[in-house]
């Protein structure tokens, strides 16, 4: 999507440059903003996705080992995996 935005929003402001709504000075710094935005905004989207397969991975084998043997360590465990926590979170307290 950040790449498809990035491709309408430079199209059109080449197409205001090229009919002469706009200088070149103003068309170079929207330029510059937009390509900032896009590269601010297509890093966090990589981080985030990498965040959240690394957070699924965990609850997902936390959830497996909760499923195939509900006890309180499992439980535990699964807790844990939802909220990020260290293994020795209850001892912690």
């Amino acid at each position: 999507i950040a790449d498809s935005c990035l491709y309408v929003a430079l199209k059109n402001l080449y197409a205001m440059y090229h009919n002469k709504l706009i200088s070149r000075k103003d068309a170079t710094e929207e330029k510059k903003r937009l390509v900032y935005n896009w590269t601010t905004d297509k890093t966090k989207i990589e981080f985030l996705n990498r965040e959240s397969d690394v957070l699924g991975a965990r609850i997902g084998a936390a959830s497996d080992e909760y499923k195939n043997n509900p006890c309180i360590e499992n439980a535990d465990k699964l807790y844990a995996a939802f909220y990020n926590l260290p293994e020795d979170w209850r001892q912690n307290k």
